[in-house]
């Protein structure tokens, strides 16, 4: 759309260049110069905006995935809010994950203010955070921050706080043996119970958890392009406002109490 602004420039010039001709037989051609000379520069910029600023496809990839970050949290908060009214909630991120000077362009949610917002008649204590690992490497530091070690020992600081149940809003680094965490050993009625917020493949972790009636595995959402393929063009459709309805396009959440029917309808399979 940007040529349509480079011929109101034209446009402008051209009438500018006419009332420099006409100004002698045409009483206000001052002011009809000044005018043309407004419109060029506003074409300019607007010009300018439309070259080097964000494409309309880019733009609305970013607006969706605000909008299905919101409805995950949205239907996370539903289930806690539900499922432990009355009890303590621990939420463990990622640093990267929490908006700053330096990711805000690309974090486009405050997952963790956001979540709280949603979260209603439980105790959300302090989150946990995530913070990179160097060890004297800075082009490692992710990986090493979502190491088992690491995850181990971040998921220990959250049992400490002594919660109900632990939110993980961050996900997990490719190649990471994420069954051998500790996590999954904990069990029992005094241990905490563990949603994950996002997880691409639910074969990854350990899904034969959610069967355990004392497993620590309490929910996943699970992305339905990994399911079903889903059919949604992030940068040609627009997610639904709703919340409830955005969610649906793009993820499932399994639980205890749906797993073996959602294993029954082969949207989860496992080996």
């Amino acid at each position: 759309m940007s040529f349509i602004w480079y011929i109101l420039m034209v446009v402008g010039l051209g009438g500018m260049i006419w009332c420099a001709k006409a100004q002698k037989r045409i009483a206000n051609a001052k002011i009809y110069a000044i005018v043309c000379l407004v419109l060029i520069v506003i074409s300019a910029i607007m010009a300018l905006v439309n070259e080097f600023g964000p494409d309309p496809e880019t733009k609305r990839f970013s607006e969706n995935e605000k909008q299905f970050t919101l409805a995950r949290l949205s239907r996370i908060a539903e289930f806690v809010n539900k499922n432990y009214a009355g009890r303590k909630v621990a939420i463990l991120i990622h640093q990267n994950d929490i908006p700053n000077s330096t990711n805000s362009q690309w974090i486009r949610v405050d997952k963790v203010k956001e979540l709280k917002s949603f979260l209603k008649g439980v105790t959300v204590l302090d989150p946990v955070i995530i913070k990179p690992v160097t060890n004297g490497n800075e082009e490692a530091a992710e990986d090493l921050s979502l190491s088992n070690e690491n995850l181990d020992k971040m998921f220990d600081e959250c049992k400490a706080l002594q919660p109900d149940v632990v939110i993980y809003l961050s996900g997990f680094s490719e190649g990471t043996e994420t069954k051998k965490l500790k996590v999954w050993k904990w069990k029992g009625k005094n241990e905490p119970k563990l949603i994950l917020a996002g997880v691409s493949d639910i074969n990854a972790i350990r899904p034969k958890a959610l069967k355990e009636d004392d497993g620590v595995l309490e929910a996943v959402v699970m992305s339905r392009i990994t399911i079903d393929k889903s059919k949604f063009d992030p940068m040609k459709d627009n997610a639904p406002k709703d919340l409830k309805e955005a969610f649906d396009v793009q993820y499932v959440l399994v639980t205890k109490e749906n797993f073996e029917s959602l294993l029954k309808d082969k949207v989860i399979e496992i080996p």
